[in-house]
């Protein structure tokens, strides 16, 4: 076989190699399973850099959802949860955000969710929407915690009633503020 012909088998078949990935990429076939949809009551399925909510009930849910979901393992405190919400917050609820102060209350189950590896996930369902003008609405949304435990099992731990204060702003309605009304915690 001449040193030609060698040399054009050997670039025919890169071209053939780098087509068919090129192939498989822009199909996106790929031999690893395909990714699990997000955990209802995560965080997984925020969108980074905070989407836009289109509604003022969207806003105080996305922001409650991540204010009230906790991963113990790697949050230092509940306060982290308060942090993941920023995308969705404003005004002083965004800046309390921005200086963590030293008024959060620890939670007595914090530790032992740590140690066993739950994550606490919060579920918040609009009940009311009081538009209070075009650019702000009172919001009533009840939000039940969950704990999550690593062998598959859940328990109640927490239901909230929560009013929340949004905002029109720039980029979409931001939570600008709530109050827990009232709150049962599970025994």
């Amino acid at each position: 076989m001449s040193g030609n012909r060698l040399l054009y088998l050997l670039i025919g078949g890169c071209a053939v190699v780098i087509l068919a990935a090129a192939t498989l990429s822009l199909t996106g076939r790929h031999s690893g399973p395909n990714p699990s949809p997000p955990v209802p009551g995560s965080d997984s399925a925020f969108a980074p850099g905070g989407a836009a909510a289109d509604t003022a009930q969207s806003a105080a849910e996305t922001a409650l959802t991540a204010v009230f979901t906790w991963q113990p393992v790697t949050d230092t405190s509940s306060a982290d949860g308060l942090e993941r919400a920023k995308p969705w917050l404003t005004g002083e609820l965004l800046a309390a955000a921005d200086t963590r102060g030293d008024t959060e209350r620890a939670i007595p189950q914090w530790a032992s969710w740590r140690a066993a590896r739950d994550v606490v996930t919060a579920s918040p369902a609009t009940t009311a929407v009081h538009a209070a003008s075009g650019r702000s609405a009172q919001v009533e949304v009840q939000v039940h915690q969950t704990v999550l435990h690593p062998d598959g099992s859940a328990t109640t731990y927490r239901q909230m009633d929560i009013t929340a204060t949004t905002a029109m702003t720039a980029v979409g309605w931001r939570l600008a503020g709530f109050t827990i009304t009232s709150a049962h915690t599970k025994p």
